[in-house]
């Protein structure tokens, strides 16, 4: 599968869990917003594009499934979810799927980021 094919199924993998997410802010089209931002900054940040494109695409996946008497965020629930499907994907190696699974869980709030692709896509979603 080449990356194109693996954006697209993200993508409509994204689509399908955040279909029931009525809040404008947060729906599936600001996701489609955050993508275009985080595009335009990773390629002025020397950003692999392939990776913050699937942390734009997955970031959210978790907004509505939040579990607040746990004390789980939509970032952490969206890191949960993303997860298994990323592993799914031989193309994209171990190390890459833990670089954008901390992305997700680290784009939020209050959560410092450590890598520039988490300070990255943290500005692009800010946006």
């Amino acid at each position: 599968m080449t990356k194109l094919e693996i954006l697209k199924k993200t993508e409509k993998f994204a689509r399908k869990l955040m279909a029931d997410v009525e809040v404008p802010a947060h729906d599936f089209s600001h996701v489609l917003r955050v993508k275009k931002w985080a595009i335009k900054l990773a390629r002025l940040e020397k950003v692999d594009n392939f990776k913050i494109q699937m942390v734009a695409l997955l970031h959210d996946i978790g907004r509505g499934k939040e579990n607040f008497k746990k004390g789980l965020t939509h970032a952490e629930v969206s890191a949960i979810l993303a997860r298994p499907y990323l592993e799914k994907i031989e193309e994209i190696s171990q190390s890459e799927r833990l670089e954008i699974i901390e992305a997700i869980k680290r784009h939020s709030k209050g959560r410092r980021a450590d890598r520039k692709l988490t300070q990255v896509f943290q500005d692009a979603d800010r946006l």
